[in-house]
């Protein structure tokens, strides 16, 4: 091929554009697509119908009858029976040295039913300090959880039996009221 131009000049001439090949899509692609637009139209439709003439049953689930409530024990019911059985207990065992320990475990599980609070975990200062002025027996109580820790902590002597009855007597006249 003979050129009129210059080998440097390589600029297209006026009028001249690059050549744009087409894209030529692949015979398959259109029935591909065909089929996928023929599927998402008639999937809902179908999904329907099988809902329709198919459905589903139901589990009836049945929930177990609610038991009873059963009602609280009145505090004194329930101070009364513990102290019975502490007292079935210090007959049986009068040398038992944890006679007051037992004894102000049931009082202080007492203050924890009546007062609802968690007096098992307080001091005995805690509690003096919390309900020391309260009208529910306890500054009786206060002053009969000081002996019973003069017993149980410094190892103070005492005769077991005489003081735990003596502690009972304090406790049957300021909560009970006997």
């Amino acid at each position: 091929v003979v050129s009129t131009r210059a080998e440097e000049d390589t600029e297209l001439r006026e009028g001249f554009d690059e050549a744009e090949i087409p894209w030529v899509w692949p015979k398959w692609l259109w029935p591909l697509l065909s089929i996928l637009l023929i599927t998402a139209i008639l999937t809902p439709i179908v999904y329907r119908l099988l809902k329709k003439y198919f459905p589903r049953k139901k589990l009836a689930v049945r929930a177990p009858p609610p038991e009873p409530v059963i009602p609280r024990e009145p505090d004194a019911d329930w101070l009364r029976r513990h102290l019975e059985l502490f007292k079935k207990h210090m007959e049986e065992n009068p040398a038992d040295p944890r006679l007051v320990d037992e004894l102000t475990k049931i009082v202080r599980n007492y203050y924890a039913r009546k007062l609802d609070y968690p007096v098992r975990t307080l001091t005995t200062k805690e509690f003096s300090h919390r309900f020391g002025k309260c009208d529910t027996g306890a500054p009786e109580m206060v002053a009969l959880f000081t002996k019973c820790d003069a017993i149980k902590f410094a190892k103070e002597s005492h005769v077991p039996y005489e003081t735990a009855s003596d502690c009972l007597q304090t406790v049957e006249r300021s909560l009970l009221c006997i």
